[in-house]
């Protein structure tokens, strides 16, 4: 009886690592969106995520009563936004300013539960808009990948950046006519 139970407990074990290794190492979610306004006014804002947790962010709305702290210096290396919530749409986490190359902003998300991934802002300017690119890419350690068969990356993000890239739209647009 013993030696079946520890076949199946094996069987088990060895199916989940042989889903491990089918499952996706990475994750990449992006979406884009037109903005009529000059990049660097969307740069300007898109630094301050002060701005961005009270202004146009999508997540606020899971607990617009969550702890939040800001530390550092907007648009320097190291500014960043805590915060924690007892919801779990919201959870713990932190979002870090990491540096600005031509036209891509660079932040490291961390969600307690899950690591760090990089969240980043691409920014063209088309004439009198701009496109903006909201996008994230996540390393999947091993373990975690069997996952990844089950739950959509992209299923489950970019709902929330298509809502986050409107509610920019329409701030930096109402900023641009007043």
């Amino acid at each position: 009886m013993l030696k079946k139970i520890l076949i199946v407990l094996a069987s088990i074990i060895g199916l989940y690592f042989i889903l491990c290794i089918i499952g996706n190492s990475d994750s990449r979610v992006e979406r884009m969106i037109e903005i009529n306004a000059p990049a660097e006014t969307i740069k300007n804002t898109l630094y301050d995520f002060k701005i961005f947790q009270e202004q146009w962010s999508p997540y606020t709305k899971y607990d617009p009563q969550m702890k939040t702290n800001y530390t550092g210096t907007v648009g320097e290396r190291g500014y960043k936004l805590s915060w924690e919530s007892d919801k779990e749409q919201a959870g713990k986490g932190s979002l870090t300013y990491q540096y600005t190359h031509g036209d891509t902003i660079m932040n490291t998300l961390h969600f307690d539960d899950f690591g760090d991934s990089e969240n980043y802002y691409i920014l063209k300017q088309q004439g009198e808009t701009s496109q903006v690119v909201w996008g994230m890419y996540s390393h999947t350690p091993f373990m975690f990948r069997a996952m990844s068969l089950f739950m959509s990356f992209e299923e489950m993000i970019a709902p929330d950046f298509e809502e986050g890239l409107k509610n920019l739209k329409k701030l930096i647009e109402q900023k641009n006519t007043n």
